[in-house]
């Protein structure tokens, strides 16, 4: 927040556990009680007139609220526009992509480290992401199968403020080619890439890079 204050730069904030301490000692130095966190940013990003500039990463400690106190989150998250990002891990307390999603909060998908020292199982795979989040939510219909995927792909790019992304003439041209017959089975067949195009350039073809 501190860098917002000084430069005006869109933030994103790891909102887990294990930040905790940081976060108490910035509030202390700029005069505020150590309330919960989440709760003190988006009292910082509606102070600060950073609507629309903030997102949570991670976010685990939705995932631990009793329904009420969540969504009062939520409300006030959709209210300032502040997205969240899930790797939608197995291990810890999530938020709930469809309350978020049911709230009017983004919810981005995206993957924390790749088979680095943080985890084994890191991939830049944007399907498997998508897959991973399905798991997670327990998404079995074909329209929440496809919830997931959104989460990976326009809901990323709402998240991040891209406007020129999409299936659209006069938007940047990356498109990713599978053989599938519905959105729903990409999800959960994840199956070779025939092609992927980046900025209107063939990148790979039939899952082999070019």
């Amino acid at each position: 927040m501190h860098l917002y204050e000084k430069r005006g730069k869109a933030l994103t904030m790891s909102c887990h556990h294990t930040l905790e301490a940081y976060m108490h000692a910035y509030l202390e130095g700029i005069g505020l009680a150590a309330e919960p966190k989440l709760d003190l940013i988006l009292q910082r990003t509606a102070a600060l007139g950073m609507r629309g500039k903030v997102t949570i990463s991670h976010g685990f400690c939705l995932g631990d609220l009793a329904e009420r106190e969540r969504d009062a989150l939520l409300a006030r998250m959709a209210e300032l526009r502040v997205a969240i990002v899930t790797t939608a891990p197995a291990a810890v307390p999530v938020p709930s992509v469809a309350a978020c999603r049911a709230a009017g909060v983004t919810v981005i998908g995206g993957n924390d480290g790749v088979r680095d020292t943080w985890t084994p199982f890191g991939s830049p795979d944007m399907l498997e992401r998508a897959m991973l989040i399905a798991m997670r939510d327990d998404f079995r219909r074909d329209d929440a199968l496809e919830v997931a995927l959104d989460c990976v792909t326009h809901g990323g790019a709402r998240g991040c403020g891209f406007v020129d992304y999409g299936l659209e003439a006069g938007k940047r041209a990356d498109v990713v080619l599978v053989d599938v017959a519905t959105f729903a089975e990409a999800v959960v067949a994840r199956p070779l890439r025939r092609l992927v195009v980046s900025s209107g350039k063939i990148v790979a073809r039939d899952g082999v890079l070019l």
